[in-house]
């Protein structure tokens, strides 16, 4: 290799062995060495070149020089971890529990061993053990008791305050039998005031009592279902029963949905008279109409409108006077007042179409003719000389 030096001649200088640099020392003098960077990592992970670590969460990375660490998950920001497949979940880097385990899920396992028993106000007994052929006794919200016997033919019964036990069953001191029955017999009713009970005595009292006991009753009017005694239908205040008809000695009020009376005239309206009878309506002259009064009172009178006009321009029925502009129609009282063209807002008017154009009702001229509008003519003729600066306007427009 030759190199310059200045105006010295040209120095040579030779690689000492394979796969050495040309590289320059702080002067700029080059020479051959070991190539810089050559002592460094030559692969990664097999990798060569320009390779790049990477992560989701930049900070799981912490470099410092040249050391780059991987935090791991005894960091607060956590780098590479292994997770056990059966509990946890992986997707796309997001780690999850199998199922959800926050205090409002409701996770389902195929079993559960508590190391203590899980307490009432969470669903539990509160205990670990419960005493064999015990009966589970709640306890508010505090562990569950429980209550056994070892000895046969015991009850259990409640004694003061409702606290229960095991002891000798009520009544086993009574009545062998009844009627050839044993055990705890029991004679029902459904009012026990038909029972009579004096002493040792039992008296089951009959229809001359007045709180009844046995008695026959009419199938056609009543029922009789396990010794209730109903009505074949409901006949309280508050029923709607149903009859094939119904008869009555004084005629059914307006407040219970009758008419209060008992005979209507015939051909007659019946008309309403708040919570009172109602009253009829007629009339035997034809051609009249129900006309109401004063406060609404209704009469049949001379029909309404028989005498007004019964057709306008051989038009019948509701017929409409309508202009373009509604202001061009006057009306008072039963008089319509079309304007002409001597009201400011004008009626029906004809117009010359040479010289008038007329849209939508809208009149104008067939051009702008204002003081200060520039109309163009075939021709004009003037009763006077046009004289003056007008003559100067006007005779420059007509020269252009």
């Amino acid at each position: 290799m030759l190199l310059g030096n200045g105006t010295s001649g040209i120095a040579v200088s030779n690689a000492a062995g394979v796969g050495q640099c040309l590289v320059g020392n702080a002067s700029g003098a080059p020479s051959f060495q070991a190539c810089p960077g050559s002592d460094g990592v030559r692969t990664f992970n097999s990798l060569n070149g320009d390779v790049t670590l990477d992560t989701t969460s930049a900070n799981s990375f912490v470099v410092s020089g040249n050391n780059i660490r991987i935090q791991d998950a005894t960091s607060s920001i956590k780098g590479l971890a292994s997770f056990d497949g059966t509990n946890l979940t992986i997707v796309n880097g997001a780690v999850n529990t199998a199922q959800n385990i926050t205090t409002s899920a409701t996770p389902t396992f195929a079993g559960l061993n508590l190391t203590t028993a899980l307490g009432v106000a969470s669903g539990g007994t509160g205990r670990s053990t419960l005493a064999t052929n015990g009966v589970v006794v709640g306890q508010g919200t505090s562990a569950v008791t429980t209550v056994g016997t070892n000895t046969a033919g015991q009850c259990l019964v409640s004694g003061t305050g409702g606290a229960l036990s095991f002891a000798s069953c009520p009544g086993s001191g009574g009545v062998a039998s009844l009627n050839g029955l044993n055990g705890a017999v029991t004679i029902d009713t459904v009012t026990p005031s038909s029972l009579l009970v004096s002493g040792n005595n039992i008296r089951i009292q009959d229809a001359t009592s007045s709180i009844k006991g046995l008695a026959s009753f009419n199938t056609d009017s009543l029922t009789v279902t396990n010794g209730s005694v109903s009505t074949v239908q409901s006949i309280n205040t508050t029923a709607t029963p149903t009859f094939a008809g119904l008869t009555l000695t004084s005629p059914l009020g307006v407040g219970s949905g009758g008419t209060g009376r008992s005979t209507l005239a015939a051909g007659s309206l019946l008309i309403g008279n708040g919570s009172g009878a109602i009253s009829t309506l007629g009339t035997s002259v034809a051609g009249k109409c129900l006309v109401s009064g004063a406060s609404g009172t209704l009469s049949f009178l001379d029909c309404p409108g028989t005498d007004v006009v019964s057709s306008l321009n051989g038009v019948s029925g509701a017929v409409t006077v309508t202009a373009v502009d509604p202001a061009s129609i006057d009306t008072t009282g039963n008089t319509i007042t079309v304007k002409d063209a001597s009201y400011t807002t004008k009626g029906l008017a004809s117009f010359n179409g040479g010289n008038f154009v007329v849209s939508n009702g809208a009149v104008n001229t067939i051009q702008k003719i204002a003081t200060t509008s520039s109309p163009t003519f075939a021709g004009l003729t003037l009763s006077s000389a046009l004289g003056g600066s007008k003559w100067r306007d006007w005779g420059w427009k007509f020269c252009n």
